[in-house]
């Protein structure tokens, strides 16, 4: 004989479901469900925003439920770390003082690397780098989080404004001032994502032939399986040469021009124009714009 078991339908079994429900398309079932619930005297707690903000797909709605839930003094602590793909919508100012009403940050040791991380995409979105930096390398309790994850975003931020000749002077310049080992992972972004779909430069089958063998013939390099397809169908659209591994004397000067030129003696300097005439040179010659 099979029992019958009354399910308990709380606000919990309200929050799965509305987990399942909250997107785009469903927002306004969601809002006649919390409606519904009122009406029965069951309030949503923070559970149900937290669901909510988690199955969000587009950015306007979770701002706008981000705000919602300030308006409610509901604590945004538990999806602070969800906020990178928000960055751009927050200044740095507004992202701050919202982590510092959440309790994060740096003079109560409470601010976190991962954190950090989406606080310096803000910086960067909103073209801040050389304030960044500054806060960085001026902060003792910050040098720690110049770590392999806050490189990425500082070369994702560079190859996606066509700044390669930054992204070569940076890794250059974090591998002697901070010890990091990240040569690797600029190889594979830039043969994966930015030499693909950059920009026409004239030099782009030079670059391609320096560090695409390297990355075949080091497995620790991560390539993408459809990496050398799309390096193809680039060198097709432009009429470049197709034979990736036959290095000229040409491409040997090149490499041999970005280990020499794009360097940092001192502090970064962020801004093209401001370097020395051979760093401006070199970036030029690898597709950057003045």
């Amino acid at each position: 004989m099979i029992q019958r078991t009354d399910l308990k339908q709380d606000i919990e079994f309200h929050n799965v479901i509305i987990s399942d429900t909250f997107k785009p398309s469903n927002m306004k079932k969601v809002i006649e469900r919390l409606e519904s619930l009122e009406h029965r005297g069951m309030k949503a707690n923070t559970n149900t925003w937290y669901h909510g903000f988690t199955r969000m797909k587009n950015s306007d709605p979770k701002i706008q439920l981000i705000e919602m839930m300030q308006e409610l003094n509901i604590p945004l602590y538990p999806i602070l770390h969800l906020l990178k793909p928000l960055a751009g919508y927050f200044t740095p100012e507004k992202l701050n003082k919202l982590f510092e009403k959440e309790g994060v940050s740096i003079e109560r040791d409470t601010l976190t690397s991962p954190l950090f991380n989406i606080l310096a995409t803000s910086y960067l979105r909103h073209n801040q780098i050389s304030e960044l930096w500054d806060l960085i390398e001026g902060t003792p309790q910050l040098r720690p989080f110049m770590n392999t994850g806050l490189y990425v975003t500082f070369i994702e931020h560079f190859l996606s404004n066509n700044q390669l000749g930054f992204a070569f002077a940076f890794t250059q310049y974090v591998q002697s001032k901070f010890g990091l080992r990240v040569s690797k992972i600029l190889i594979s972004m830039i043969v994966n994502k930015h030499l693909p779909n950059c920009s026409y430069f004239e030099n782009w089958i030079s670059i391609v032939r320096i560090l695409y063998p390297k990355a075949i013939r080091d497995s620790s390099i991560f390539l993408n399986t459809k990496t050398l397809s799309n390096l193809q169908d680039y060198a097709t659209l432009y009429r470049f040469d197709n034979n990736f591994e036959s290095v000229s004397r040409k491409d040997k000067e090149i490499k041999r021009m970005i280990d020499k030129s794009l360097v940092w003696k001192g502090k970064p300097i962020f801004s093209l124009s401001e370097n020395a005439k051979s760093f401006i040179d070199c970036a030029k010659m690898v597709g950057q714009p003045i």
